[in-house]
């Protein structure tokens, strides 16, 4: 007989047992940081090569604990010593993904020197249109309405994303801010580029198990698990509009905005632009 806690008891359980948990833990010196744009497929890779190798992960904290200490971070009121003291079960974990440690780069090179990378890239156009996805909003505005800023309020990760302030990404519009952010995450890569593995999203959708144990090899790490039974799992839930070709699901001067922006620097990918007509 299992006995369970009164439901008014579950909460506050949970937390004590986070807290002896947090305050035992200690930080890895050699972990594998998985970077990538949010709505890239960071999750499923991480968590994939998490299964495989038998590893523990961890997969997203900002919006959990605390969003603003990114802000508060670029900002500079807020140093990588801090964050990974203010989040040591986090940073406690062999695989650590969170989006937001992509714009990070350069500090985790130099506060983890035995750490290794991956940065994971997808099409902007595609990583875009999911980021529009998750949040139900065509590609074909001018501005964001104010009730969907208004949304935005009760997450304040994708409030930061949105409002292209940390980092700092703001552009004409929000398609224009979220162009910003896929270039600078490229940009992030680029300065740790010789201590980083990359895969593009669409390659790993070609082949998943066979991508994940390469990448497995490249970060030095031993496959242990078959990972064939958790390879469609949904980590993340699919577009309602991600069978449309980007012509198809943005109006023309968005499309032109993402062009504009991301190209040539997503040809470094073998991305192809956007046709007006196609």
């Amino acid at each position: 007989m299992v006995l369970k806690l009164p439901i008014i008891l579950r909460r506050p359980y949970a937390t004590a047992k986070y807290r002896i948990r947090e305050w035992l833990a200690t930080t890895h010196q050699s972990p594998v940081f998985v970077l990538g744009n949010q709505k890239s497929g960071t999750t499923a890779i991480a968590a994939l090569l998490a299964k495989a190798t038998g590893q523990r992960a961890t997969l997203d904290f900002f919006f959990r604990r605390d969003p603003w200490e990114v802000q508060r971070y670029h900002e500079g009121s807020l140093s990588l010593v801090d964050i990974c003291a203010r989040n040591k079960l986090e940073f406690s974990r062999k695989i650590i993904k969170d989006p937001d440690l992509t714009f990070f780069a350069p500090d985790l090179a130099a506060e983890f020197p035995n750490a290794k990378f991956l940065f994971i890239v997808r099409d902007p156009y595609q990583n875009i249109r999911s980021i529009l996805n998750r949040w139900a909003i065509p590609g074909t505005l001018e501005q964001l309405p104010p009730e969907t800023c208004r949304e935005f309020e009760t997450s304040g990760s994708w409030k930061i994303v949105f409002d292209g302030i940390s980092p700092a990404t703001a552009g004409a519009n929000y398609v224009a801010t979220l162009a910003n952010r896929w270039c600078l995450a490229v940009d992030a890569y680029r300065q740790i580029k010789d201590q980083c593995c990359v895969i593009r999203y669409e390659d790993f959708c070609k082949t998943k198990e066979a991508c994940i144990v390469k990448l497995a090899q490249q970060l030095g790490m031993e496959v242990r698990h078959d990972i064939r039974k958790d390879l469609d799992r949904a980590y993340q839930p699919k577009g309602a509009n991600s069978d449309q070709s980007p012509q198809q699901f943005f109006s023309e001067p968005n499309l032109q905005q993402i062009t504009r922006r991301c190209w040539p620097t997503a040809d470094e990918f073998s991305y192809q632009p956007a046709s007006l007509d196609g």
